[in-house]
This record gives structure tokens, sequence and C-alpha cells, in this order.
């Protein structure tokens, strides 16, 4: 039993959302890994990155998410090392027998892309309380940080003028 009530906790309870505090809007927000922790939550490896928006309105606003290792369904191990290597993760670390911590060590400064979606949280509470889930990660490449190409366009030149 806690030392205050239920009604207390309750009363003193944030619901997270997303890290920062603050429920973003679904879309696509490009953002730098800040920081990883692994840990050992029930005797599954978890991998939490904190990533923070480095762009538009939102800039400087906090995304958490977290990665889970389940052993023992096949589909979640494959979600797991797919979404492990598009964060910045190193497969090959893990290939060669070295653990979560290490191969994580690449993720902090890593940019991504990361696609936003809103879900409710936990799944069929009254009243919903919603919260933001990272659905994608895209790598920034070149091509998508290089400004959009304006097409520079030149007064008409008279026949009788010299053009400058």
């Amino acid at each position: 039993m806690p030392t205050e009530s239920w009604a207390a906790l309750m009363a003193k309870a944030e619901v997270p959302t997303g890290g920062g505090g603050k429920l973003l809007a679904a879309g696509v927000y490009r953002a730098a890994a800040k920081s990883i922790k692994v840990s050992n939550p029930k005797g599954k490896d978890k991998l939490s990155v904190l990533w923070e928006v480095l762009e538009g309105p939102e800039k400087g606003e906090k995304i958490w998410d977290n990665l889970t290792v389940s052993p023992d369904s096949p589909v979640a191990l494959g979600i797991f090392f797919q979404t492990f290597e598009r964060m910045g993760g190193s497969l090959d670390t893990l290939r060669m027998g070295g653990n979560l911590e290490a191969a994580s060590s690449g993720i902090p400064g890593q940019i991504r892309d990361l696609t936003l979606k809103v879900e409710e949280w936990p799944k069929g509470q009254t009243p919903p309380s919603q919260v933001n889930r990272v659905s994608r990660y895209n790598k920034v490449t070149e091509e998508s940080v290089k400004p959009p190409v304006v097409p520079v366009t030149h007064a008409p030149v008279l026949q009788d003028e010299e053009p400058f």
C-alpha cells in the first residue's frame, strides 16, 4: 500500500506523451538522437532512445522511443532488428557477439526523419489518453537535405537595349 492515497497518486500522475510532455501532431519530424539507455525490465533487453526535433515549430521537443527484444516471437524480433538498424544501431556488432549497449553506441548523434502517429494509450482506457508513437525511421540522405531548386528567371532583354 502506498504512503499516499490512490486519489492523491492519480492527481499527481502524468500521462506519457512521447517523452517531452507535449503531444505532437502526427507527421514527419527531423530529429537527432540525443541519448540511449539499455535496460532489462522483466528479463527482456530494452533500448530507450531520446530524440530531439531539429526543425519547424516543434524544434526542441523531445520524443522517446522504446524497443524491446522479444525472443519468443520471430515477428517481433524481425521488427526489432529492422527498427534498430534504421535508428543507426549496428547489427554487425550484435552478430559478432557484442552486447546491445555496444551495438547501440552509434545511435546518439544520428539524424532521422521520424514518422509519428498518435495512438490511444493504454488501449481501452476511459477517458482515452493519447501518446506519440514512432512508426518509421528514415535515414536522412544528401538528397533529403538539399534545398529545393528554384528556377531563376531573367528580365526580358529588349532588342535595342544592352543586357547590362
